[in-house]
């Protein structure tokens, strides 16, 4: 299934070094919430912030798993209390830090057990 996420990409790196590990669509996320809470319009802030400017993995996941920015905006609400629990943790984890380098070190140790294998991107999202 990762391969026809990419079927217009380049083709996963080879190597370990080169992985790619995208954080940046947790911080839009939260930022549209933050923007759609405080205007009564979390589909409109989220279709603008989040999925709208959305990296290639996060428009694959929208198209093969969330579906639509109201889908995920009715799970967003009918559980806000879970989501406002991970804020915080998914905030750091996109950052880079602990998860970041334990990614890595997932890649190295994939490299040691399947020499060549190719490293597809990585990347944290909000979904439903």
């Amino acid at each position: 299934m990762l391969a026809a996420c990419w079927e217009a990409e380049p083709p996963p790196p080879d190597s370990p070094e080169d992985a790619v590990l995208i954080g940046e669509d947790v911080p839009r996320f939260w930022a549209a919430y933050d923007d759609g809470r405080a205007e009564d319009d979390l589909v409109g802030a989220v279709e603008r912030g989040y999925r709208a400017p959305a990296s290639g993995p996060l428009r694959s996941f929208f198209e093969r798993r969330i579906g639509s920015v109201e889908q995920l905006t009715e799970t967003v609400e009918r559980n806000r209390g879970y989501y406002e629990s991970v804020r915080d943790t998914t905030l750091l984890a996109a950052s880079g830090g602990e998860w970041w380098s334990e990614a890595r070190a997932a890649f190295d140790a994939l490299e040691r057990i399947e020499p060549g294998a190719v490293h597809p991107p990585v990347a944290l999202v909000i979904g439903a």
